[in-house]
């Protein structure tokens, strides 16, 4: 029996598939400051619906509907 190997990504996931099976590129990070661009909060539209995404006092992140 051969086992089969597993490929991650840099960040110790398993890359994405497309549908049909093809190994997608793995998206690059974003970083908090490049969403919020200076504010405390950005809306973020995700099928259909907003979310927004807080700074917290203590630099945490809150992502809520």
């Amino acid at each position: 029996m051969v086992k089969s190997r597993t490929t991650t990504t840099d960040e110790g996931s398993p890359p994405a598939r497309s549908a049909n099976g093809e190994i997608r590129p793995a998206a690059s990070p974003l970083s908090s400051a490049e969403v919020l661009r200076g504010r405390r909060e950005a809306r973020i539209e995700h099928r259909g619906e907003i979310y927004c995404l807080r700074e917290t006092k203590n630099g945490k992140l809150i992502l809520t509907k």
